[in-house]
């Protein structure tokens, strides 16, 4: 066997040495030095390809922010087609009250306290008393100091002053006996006075109602008052309000003896 010189081995190893480097020098080449996953997730902390550096997909851990040149913000001003403000609604208020609204205290009236009485009078049996207040406690009275009685002439109703005196002339028929009421309101007349005046000068009263301080007097009770003589008379009916002052209402009534 013929034996090579040894600077041909040497050579060849050489050469087989260099070819191999060459291959894994273009291997390596076509390699791509960092992926981007199909979902775009990166690392967030240092470059990542495809994205500038210092910079990763917004809502990632570590995200740069937003690269230079592209705006941190909405726009601040006024934008084409778009409004500058929402339009309000008419009829809507532009805003919240700035104070509480204190609600009016309710307070009672004459009309309260007549439909008070008259849902007194209804649940008593009374029947339907009116609206007045005046009028419906008159009519309250009536229920119990007048019952089966009719009234006689006109309801007197008069807004009276501190021991003011007032008269009204009626006619006491034979056959027919007569009782008369007054009321005034609570905080009115506190002390109301009735007295029937016997003809011909009518300054002696023939009967009056109680002494007793009430606003609602009565004159022929439990006994109606009768008259003596045997043809019509007339008679007059004094009203004084004894104390206090405001609104009195008096009434006649009759029945047959």
């Amino acid at each position: 066997m013929t034996r090579q010189p040894t600077w041909t081995r040497r050579a060849a190893m050489g050469a087989l040495i260099t070819t191999a480097a060459i291959f894994a020098a273009v291997a390596c080449g076509n390699k791509s030095p960092t992926e981007v996953p199909p979902n775009g997730i990166g690392s967030a902390t240092g470059s990542v390809a495809g994205y500038p550096p210092g910079y990763a997909p917004p809502g990632y851990p570590g995200a740069g922010g937003y690269p230079t040149g592209y705006p941190s913000t909405g726009p601040t001003g006024s934008v084409p087609y778009y409004p500058t403000a929402y339009p309000t609604a008419t009829g809507y208020p532009t805003g919240f009250p700035t104070a509480s609204t204190t609600a009016p205290t309710p307070s009672s009236t004459g009309s309260d306290l007549g439909a008070l009485l008259g849902s007194i009078g209804s649940s008593l049996g009374l029947g339907t008393l009116p609206g007045n207040v005046s009028e419906a406690g008159l009519a309250a009275q009536a229920a119990v100091y007048a019952r089966g009685m009719t009234p006689e002439g006109a309801l007197f109703k008069k807004v009276l002053g501190a021991d003011q005196h007032e008269s009204l002339t009626f006619t006491m028929q034979p056959g027919r006996c007569y009782t008369v009421l007054g009321f005034s309101p609570p905080g009115a007349v506190k002390h109301l006075m009735l007295a029937i005046m016997a003809p011909p000068f009518y300054t002696a009263p023939m009967m009056t109602s109680s002494a007793a301080i009430t606003n609602r007097p009565v004159v022929g009770h439990p006994q109606p008052t009768c008259p003596l003589l045997p043809i019509a008379v007339p008679y007059k009916l004094d009203i004084h309000a004894k104390s206090g002052a405001g609104e009195a209402v008096v009434q006649i009534y009759s029945k047959p003896k």
